[in-house]
């Protein structure tokens, strides 16, 4: 296999693992939960509700913060993203509406199991887009505006995104990331930003991680570990 390029930058890196790891949650439990739970396929249906949140969130951002630079530098590519995000979103809300008929189907585990089907195919055509932007677009964005344009264009992005949709992002992402991406985003969070938002980033920090990895966490930000 051909080497494909890394973008030097982390625009997206941290919502795009998010989302995958959101993704691949809704494509197991739709294969694995007992149709016939009504409590877990109320679970079911609020995380798909929480996932989908994240991405029409992320979608937003991206059209109105950094899909303009990329149609402005790289016209081409611009309109690849553009059109990507006009064929994904319809699919996103048949699925939302698919998830939301569960609770009156005639048929729980058909249903289901046809939600499966729709959920692996959805994530399998939404991983290739991402693919695109992080391993095609990034760096030929980096190459037209330079490394230092690509930092400010990524603390624009994160500016953009509303208090409650950063946490809801972070539900997802926080599990999704290593120990080091972890550190780095929330010792970021601690230094430059009001002491009560990154308390409220912690408080969904230790509900979000495992213990043993709250607890490596606090010991990296050299921070208390919850009790219990």
């Amino acid at each position: 296999m051909a080497e494909r390029p890394v973008p030097t930058t982390s625009l997206w890196r941290d919502i795009h693992k998010g989302i995958r790891w959101g993704l691949a949650l809704l494509v197991t439990d739709s294969g694995s939960i007992d149709p016939f739970d009504e409590q877990a396929r109320e679970d079911f249906v609020a995380t798909l509700a929480l996932v989908v949140d994240v991405m029409d969130s992320h979608t937003r951002t991206e059209d109105a913060v950094t899909g303009p630079v990329v149609e402005h530098h790289l016209p081409e590519l611009g309109a690849q993203v553009a059109a990507a995000h006009a064929a994904l979103d319809p699919q996103l809300q048949a699925l939302v509406e698919a998830a939301e008929a569960l609770e009156g189907a005639a048929d729980p585990r058909a249903a289901m199991f046809s939600l499966h089907l729709d959920l692996a195919r959805f994530t399998s055509e939404y991983l290739a887009h991402v693919d695109v932007e992080e391993r095609t677009v990034l760096p030929a964005l980096e190459a037209a505006i330079g490394v230092d344009g690509v930092r400010e264009l990524e603390q624009a992005f994160v500016a953009a995104v509303p208090p409650e949709e950063k946490l809801d992002g972070m539900i997802l992402m926080l599990p999704a990331m290593n120990v080091e991406d972890r550190t780095e985003v929330l010792g970021a969070i601690r230094a430059g930003a009001p002491a009560e938002w990154f308390d409220q980033v912690w408080a969904v920090a230790c509900e979000a991680l495992e213990p043993d990895d709250v607890e490596v966490l606090a010991a990296r930000l050299q921070l208390d570990a919850p009790a219990g």
